[in-house]
């Protein structure tokens, strides 16, 4: 199987994930939502420059949890370890980046649809 298959399995895979969890979770009675889940970084790599310049994909693995301040809106961090991408040109490694991306949204949820996953 390619890497790129492989990621898009894995991204397939927590996405079910996701939409398996029982609607309980988001209830007022129990306000955490805690996820283990992928994002696949699909670099397009459209290089305008004539150098050839790329950027690896690769699949995060990421970690997050919400807290509900009311059924419509909750807050979410999301965390994962440290990344690191090759640049190159023409094939040739001419550079690495190291990020770490940790992130913290507020997020609106419409609830008035009823149970949609139902």
């Amino acid at each position: 199987m390619s890497k790129n298959a492989c990621s898009k399995a894995a991204l397939t895979t927590a996405l079910a994930i996701a939409c398996a969890l029982p609607r309980a979770a988001w209830s007022q009675e129990r306000p955490w939502l805690v996820r283990l889940r992928a994002a696949n970084l699909d670099s397009a790599n459209k290089d305008s420059t004539g150098l050839g310049l790329s950027i690896n994909d690769k699949v995060l693995p990421e970690f997050d949890i919400a807290y509900f301040v009311t059924p419509e809106l909750s807050l979410e961090l999301v965390l994962t370890y440290p990344q690191g991408q090759d640049i190159r040109s023409n094939g040739a490694k001419i550079g690495a980046l190291h990020h770490l991306p940790p992130t913290l949204s507020a997020q609106y949820h419409f609830v008035q649809f009823g149970d949609f996953l139902a």
